[in-house]
């Protein structure tokens, strides 16, 4: 059996799907919120591991994270806006560069145009738009800077 406790942790990117809001049971406001995570079940966070505007954290909001295991679950810490045009963490450009959804890989190309030469990012986006579906195409272009 796996001990309770941080295990291991790992850098992530995914989308924000619920924040906050009154809960009726308890008569008070949520201090968490939810992430969407691919290849994962959604990822709970604490508002004390958020570092930014709560008011930036709207459903859809890209955002990166530290991924922490805790016992049989996943919890993120360490949460902040993904802003990859000024983005310089090769994990956290790769981690979008990987990801299923275009919106992320376009906007990977941000940070991967500052780190890398322009052949290399027109490579990387023609081996991505050969395995995109024709909509994951058309997403790619309209996010792709």
């Amino acid at each position: 059996m796996r001990q309770v406790g941080v295990v291991e942790s790992f850098k992530e990117v995914g989308k924000i799907k619920w924040f906050g809001g009154f809960n009726n049971q308890t008569g008070q406001i949520n201090d968490y919120e939810f992430v969407e995570c691919q290849g994962r079940d959604d990822i709970w966070v604490h508002r004390t591991e958020i570092y930014c505007s709560e008011f930036d954290l709207k459903e859809g909001t890209l955002v990166k994270f530290e991924l922490r295991i805790y016992g049989n679950g996943y919890r993120a810490s360490n949460l902040h806006l993904l802003n990859l045009s000024e983005e310089e963490d090769s994990d956290i450009i790769e981690c979008c560069l990987k990801h299923s959804d275009p919106k992320f890989c376009a906007l990977a190309f941000w940070g991967y145009l500052n780190n890398n030469s322009i052949e290399e990012a027109v490579s990387l986006a023609y081996k991505k738009l050969k395995i995109f579906l024709p909509w994951q195409k058309k997403r790619f272009l309209d996010y792709i800077p």
